[in-house]
């Protein structure tokens, strides 16, 4: 399987994962001395407390929160492959510099055009967002989403690929676990 469309994102970007500023949102938290700074897992439960989120791992799937410039990255190799990353980036993304950087990545890398399948204004747990999806030969079904982050300052990009349509169904419930931490 190709690396993470967040991980290029962030490579592209030149910016690594790094500790909240302190804002007065829900990442603030990450400055009091009692916090991890470190993102766990708790079982099939993913935990950031400096971000505030939790998320569940799908069934199936293994996950990690070890790779670099990553919060969290899911795979699954059979029945058929499929991989899912979330990741904070500490700056403000516009749509189009995610979008095409995934694009990008994936088709252009793969030699192979990406069917636009469109998007929308997406609401999830954590925030309001945008998503793109494509089809790309080879690869299945790109799918990327946006969500800003700490009042506008910083961006959270998930990045899906899944062929089949229950992968697909998988990784869109992953995505919709993501909550805040109460």
């Amino acid at each position: 399987m190709r690396a993470s469309g967040a991980a290029l994102l962030l490579a592209l970007a030149g910016h690594a994962v790094a500790a909240p500023d302190g804002g007065s949102d829900a990442g603030a938290v990450a400055n009091r001395p009692s916090v991890p700074a470190r993102d766990r897992l708790d079982g099939r439960r993913f935990v950031s407390e400096r971000l505030a989120l939790t998320a569940e791992v799908p069934e199936g799937f293994t996950a990690t929160v070890e790779r670099p410039k990553q919060n969290l990255v899911v795979e699954r190799a059979a029945p058929d492959r499929a991989s899912g990353s979330f990741a904070l980036i500490e700056r403000p993304l516009s749509p189009d510099q995610l979008f095409l950087a995934l694009l990008h990545r994936y088709a252009g890398k793969a030699d192979a055009k990406g069917k636009d399948e469109g998007g929308g204004a997406v609401t999830l747990a954590i925030g309001k967002g945008v998503d793109r999806r494509w089809t790309i030969a080879g690869i299945g079904r790109l799918r990327a989403l946006l969500i800003p982050a700490r009042g506008g300052r910083a961006s959270y990009v998930f990045a899906l690929i899944g062929g089949t349509p229950e992968t697909q169904a998988a990784l869109d419930r992953w995505v919709e676990s993501f909550r805040p931490l109460r």
